[in-house]
């Protein structure tokens, strides 16, 4: 035997920036030919990673995202021959939850989000 294959097909993709909702609650992936386990690692970009280490699932449950945020993981997977590190991923929350579109908030729909600063928040018209 050998060691597992790497793990493919993330979700949310790689590079996903400024386009997953904080209400995500799990990463997931496509299981890797010969792996029996999955070694999970997730941090917010600038901490540290937490781990679930050994894990059969091919699913992470999330603690929960903050708006505007980038994240980072990787999945390594495992089996009795050995260890094969996994590709490390990224992705960000969105700024703030798109509203829906109804009369009282018909200008959001019509505006979006190009900058936050200084506890401002600016628009620009979408048309």
């Amino acid at each position: 035997m050998a060691a597992p294959a790497q793990v493919t097909t993330p979700s949310p993709a790689n590079h996903a920036y400024g386009t997953v909702s904080p209400a995500l609650l799990a990463l997931t992936w496509a299981a890797a030919a010969g792996a029996t386990k999955y070694n999970v690692y997730f941090k917010v970009n600038g901490g540290t990673f937490a781990t679930s280490i050994g894990q059969t699932g091919l699913s992470y449950a999330l603690p929960g995202l903050i708006h505007g945020y980038g994240y980072t993981w990787r999945v390594d997977s495992v089996n009795a021959d050995g260890v094969t590190t996994g590709v490390g991923w990224d992705f960000s929350t969105l700024i703030a939850d798109v509203p829906d579109p109804t009369l009282e908030n018909l200008m959001a729909v019509k505006m979006r989000v190009v900058a936050v600063a200084n506890n401002k928040v600016y628009y620009e018209a979408v048309e």
